[in-house]
């Protein structure tokens, strides 16, 4: 409180002051006007954790509650009937046996003790959870409560995590979290000093450190105005011309109704043309299929030609192929399939190719081919990234609990040589299955080769 609304009270005061109340109802106001910004309830330092030595406190204290209930009302009914109450008398263990017995046999954060793998007590005791009373419920937690929060680095494992309703509402403390005072995660940090030779750790609160998300993934411009990471979708749209009852489906380029500018990148046959820019609502292919209209459905100028002049009046339905929302690009080609030897009655089929150009931006996925993958959160200039000791910049940087901790060892290695190959020019093919040459073949192999690139 003293850091949220600058006061001075001493930590050894634990109870509210009028001046408490009166610069909390001041920074309140302040907030109506627009003044200071709103607390993030998700960040951890808004939140604090209570062991189950605590929830046990409250049960506990709820006993002596009752216990003091019924000593009261031993004590009255022994000065009413004029005896003297003994200490066996005034208290009773059934109430605290009762309350400790409920805890652990029927509390939802209770677990029964696995005596076959000894790690599940360790691994239960370091349990994180929203569930239980005075908590929330599976059916009613939203989406950014269950999210992965920025203030959760090196404080709660973003992997870790029941799967189902309860996901994201059970987690697991960091290897090196431990709770701090008032019940706050801490995580520690190594303070770097230019002027000293040694580090200092310190275990910072979550209010007290910055933060960078797991899954988070780091690029340089280069790799976007090199289009090194930009990508070429070819996108297939397909119509088919039927013989109908009414007769054939016609091709054609000249549908009235529709607007010129959606018909510009037609050819003669009413086929889009090759190398068109077309956008959504774009007409690639024209098309018109007859139908039957009832006499009653003429409009009266179409009656009136057809009884006088003879004129028939098209009664054609345009069934284009359009480019449907959200689509763009080139067309690179266009196919008039028909089976050979097929008789007229065959329909024919005409697809059209469309390649679209996509350059990567913040937001998009990348992966590597085990389906390992990270999101772009920035695009950073070159001079802003990190730089090898030869000077040359890096391109991408991974968090170390994102794409990394999903690796498997062959994953690694194979990235390892990858590296080596492109330090040394070399192209590399690797067996399955190369232990059964050799014990550690792999390891052998890949170590062998990161030294031959390090001289």
């Amino acid at each position: 409180m003293n850091q949220k609304l600058n006061l001075d009270i001493p930590q050894n005061n634990t109870f509210l002051l009028p001046r408490d109340i009166l610069v909390a109802a001041d920074h309140l106001i302040g907030l109506k006007f627009g003044m200071g910004a709103l607390d993030d309830m998700n960040h951890l330092k808004n939140k604090s954790i209570r062991s189950v030595v605590d929830l046990l406190q409250d049960q506990f204290g709820l006993a002596l509650v009752r216990l003091e209930n019924v000593v009261r009302g031993t004590i009255c009914r022994a000065i009413r009937h004029k005896l003297i109450p003994t200490p066996q008398n005034l208290v009773t263990s059934p109430l605290l046996t009762t309350t400790y017995e409920s805890f652990f046999g029927l509390h939802p954060l209770s677990q029964v003790l696995d005596r076959t793998n000894p790690l599940t007590q360790i691994v239960h005791g370091r349990k994180l959870s929203y569930l239980g009373l005075g908590g929330l419920t599976g059916r009613t937690a939203g989406f950014r409560i269950r999210d992965i929060h920025p203030s959760h680095y090196g404080r709660i494992c973003p992997i870790d995590t029941s799967e189902g309703i309860n996901v994201g509402l059970i987690g697991s403390l960091s290897i090196h979290a431990r709770i701090g005072h008032w019940g706050s995660l801490e995580s520690p940090f190594y303070e770097i000093s230019e002027r000293s030779t040694g580090v200092r750790m310190h275990s910072l609160s979550p209010g007290s450190d910055e933060y960078y998300m797991v899954a988070a993934v780091l690029i340089s411009e280069h790799l976007v105005y090199e289009d090194i990471y930009t990508s070429f979708h070819i996108w297939k749209y397909e119509i088919h011309t039927h013989v109908t009852s009414q007769g054939p489906e016609k091709v054609i380029n000249e549908i009235l109704h529709l607007e010129a500018h959606l018909l510009r990148n037609l050819d003669k046959k009413g086929i889009v043309m090759l190398g068109s820019w077309v956008e959504t609502g774009d007409i690639l292919v024209g098309k018109l299929t007859p139908q039957v209209v009832k006499e009653s459905s003429y409009a009266p100028e179409d009656r009136l030609l057809r009884a006088i002049l003879g004129i028939k009046v098209s009664t054609s339905k345009e069934t284009c192929l359009k480019l449907p929302i959200g689509g763009r690009g080139r067309v690179i080609d266009v196919r008039w399939i028909q089976k050979r030897g097929g008789s007229s009655y065959n329909p024919k089929m005409i697809r059209v190719y469309i390649s679209q150009k996509r350059d990567i931006k913040v937001g998009n996925k990348v992966a590597g081919r085990h389906e390992n993958k990270g999101i772009i959160s920035k695009i950073l200039p070159r001079q802003d990234m990190p730089y090898l000791q030869d000077g040359r910049f890096v391109n991408m940087v991974f968090n170390p609990l994102g794409v990394p901790s999903r690796m498997n060892v062959g994953q690694i290695f194979e990235c390892s040589l990858g590296l080596v190959g492109s330090l040394l020019d070399r192209h590399y093919r690797i067996a399955p299955f190369d232990e059964r040459y050799e014990q550690e073949a792999s390891r052998k192999l890949v170590f062998s080769e990161l030294y031959e690139a390090s001289k």
